[in-house]
């Protein structure tokens, strides 16, 4: 549904959740993927599908998902 390959941050975030995944627990690894959800919205990632959605949008000028995102940190197994 979305293609990551041009994140390859995000993609190596998602490996390396892959590859720890299994000694944790489900709660653990949802936690991990939301963060990586908020990595990728805070990096304005998601803005060109954004504007799909919603042609008015300009990714250039519109700092909402970084201004509500930046706070959001990836775990210390993640970085």
């Amino acid at each position: 549904m979305l293609d990551l390959t041009p994140y390859r941050d995000v993609t190596m975030l998602i490996s390396q959740l892959a590859e720890k995944s299994m000694g944790m627990s489900k709660e653990q690894v949802e936690e991990q993927i939301y963060r990586i959800v908020l990595y990728f919205l805070s990096h304005k990632y998601f803005c060109n599908v954004h504007r799909v959605l919603v042609p008015d949008i300009d990714p250039t000028k519109c700092q909402i998902c970084p201004s509500l995102f930046k706070n959001s940190s990836l775990s210390p197994e993640l970085r």
